[in-house]
């Protein structure tokens, strides 16, 4: 396999009419970035992006995003900060808490299948059959119909 180039990270790119954000389809670093290997090394996906639109990143600096999607690269929705504008960035678009539900990047449900879990079990239906409907666990329907997950979703609104 031939090592990547500059030109590369731009086939990892979606570009979608309508929708503002150029989202990174290539491999993830961690649970909520992108991450694309260049020179023998793995360069998180939206600060290369950066440098290739302004140039090197000053020691010190963060790459940080306007539109809060931690897999958007483009370049117009990127900026540079500090440690502590970082910190302050997280605080005002509400991120302190880890992403709970929906929001969270590993979810496999959404808030309106979780309600309509618990209102199928509301009426009798069983924890291995939701399971296999919803392509999950047993164990985690169990833990959402008995509100240990996504507690964030009230257990009467969804009866």
């Amino acid at each position: 396999m031939k090592p990547n180039t500059p030109d590369d990270f731009w086939h990892f790119v979606e570009m979608v009419p309508g929708i503002e954000c150029w989202i990174w389809t290539g491999k993830r670093s961690g649970h909520r970035y992108g991450a694309f290997n260049i020179g023998g090394r793995c360069i998180k996906a939206h600060r290369f992006s950066y440098e290739l639109a302004c140039g090197p990143i000053p020691d010190g600096l963060h790459v940080l995003h306007r539109c809060d999607i931690g897999f958007c690269v483009r370049p117009d929705h990127l900026f540079l900060g500090t440690h502590n504008d970082n910190m302050m960035d997280r605080t005002a678009k509400g991120r302190t808490n880890p992403p709970v539900g929906e929001r969270n990047a590993w979810a496999k449900l959404t808030d309106v299948v979780v309600q309509e879990i618990r209102a199928r079990y509301a009426v009798g239906e069983r924890q291995v059959d939701l399971a296999a409907a919803f392509n999950v666990d047993q164990t985690t329907i169990s833990k959402i119909v008995i509100g240990h997950a996504w507690k964030h979703i009230n257990i009467k609104e969804a009866a």
